[in-house]
């Protein structure tokens, strides 16, 4: 076929307006919301899509749409975060749960750090905890990352804290995941017996180890309590002690607060003194004391689970709690047959 002078001028236009469209992508501009993005998944080795869209980006459609135009420059990378959901029949099906963004060595150098690319990836072990701490940093705005605790704190990077909040005093989280190594647990319960002084120390998991329990300065919350009881926590450490007070107030009229004896604040109803405590916050130093329950304790407790009595070992007597979830009183008490601990409903209040 022979191409006239124009035929062929025109395809050399068409070919030029290809290569430039090619360019244009190749060479997006970074925007200023784009640097904070790639700072924060640099500080906090990856952030979900659903974090980057609520601190940067406006809406969680323009998010994954500019997170794959920097994919595609070479700026980020992604490792998807499955979990296993059951299906008809009882079966078990991997779905992935949200892609957690990481930058590579173009996107570090485009925020001017000097890093070796592989020590802000995301390990593919601990995409869960990943994501726990995502989902944290969209409700925390002072959440410091792992690399800004290390810092902060002086520490090196073997030791375990996963994050911090710069309270008074701090709080050091310590995140441990459905990848449970001994080693991990170990160097947790170590660490913490070390340098309790350091803040407090909050172990979140979905397990709890008895280790935990004679911490210094240690607190347990479940993994599915954390992420409403970890941020209230950060407004006001004493968040929940001043719930359960004015719940208190409200049950018993006119009751006197006496002074703190740990781990509980002694009560006047003008019928008979009451000890409480909260464990919403997850004082193993309480739970401790729990597992031997003077006369007349009253918990605040997060709900109606063994997830809020975990590491609780009863070995005799009861004690009542109140369940901020159902807002209704119970009593823990050792069963006699099984000898473990079992609730049952319970009037607290008769003879006030």
């Amino acid at each position: 076929m022979v191409f006239s002078k124009i035929d062929l001028e025109e395809i050399a236009n068409i070919q030029e307006g290809k290569k430039e469209n090619s360019e244009k992508k190749k060479n997006i501009r970074l925007t200023g919301k784009d640097i904070g993005a790639l700072k924060a998944m640099f500080l906090f080795k990856g952030l979900s899509t659903y974090a980057l869209a609520e601190k940067y980006y406006s809406t969680l459609t323009y998010a994954r749409k500019r997170l794959s135009e920097l994919k595609a420059e070479g700026y980020i990378s992604s490792r998807g975060y499955y979990k296993a959901k059951k299906i008809d029949n009882g079966k078990k099906q991997n779905s992935r749960i949200v892609n957690i963004y990481y930058p590579t060595y173009k996107g570090i150098r485009a925020i001017d750090e000097n890093m070796d690319p592989r020590n802000v990836e995301p390990d593919k072990k601990y995409l869960d905890v990943a994501n726990l701490v995502s989902e944290l940093y969209r409700r925390i705005p002072n959440l410091l990352s792992r690399r800004q605790t290390l810092q902060r704190f002086e520490l090196s990077n073997y030791q375990p804290p996963i994050c911090s909040i710069p309270t008074s005093p701090p709080l050091i989280l310590y995140i441990i995941g459905e990848t449970r190594w001994h080693e991990e647990i170990s160097r947790t319960i170590g660490f913490i017996k070390v340098k309790p002084e350091l803040g407090r120390h909050i172990i979140i998991s979905k397990d709890y180890e008895y280790g935990f329990l004679t911490l210094p300065n240690s607190y347990f919350i479940h993994w599915d309590h954390a992420l409403e009881v970890v941020p209230n926590l950060a407004k006001d450490i004493n968040y929940y002690f001043k719930e359960f007070q004015e719940v208190i107030a409200e049950q018993f009229p006119g009751a006197v607060f006496l002074p703190y004896e740990p781990p509980y604040l002694r009560v006047n109803t003008g019928k008979k003194i009451i000890y409480v405590a909260e464990l919403i916050s997850g004082s193993n130093f309480l739970r401790l004391h729990l597992c031997k329950p003077i006369q007349n304790v009253y918990v605040y407790a997060f709900e109606k689970s063994k997830k809020s009595f975990s590491g609780i070992n009863l070995e005799y007597g009861s004690f009542a709690f109140f369940s901020r979830q159902e807002q209704k009183l119970y009593k823990a008490a050792l069963n006699p047959q099984t000898g473990r601990m079992r609730i049952i409903d319970y009037d607290f209040f008769e003879g006030r």
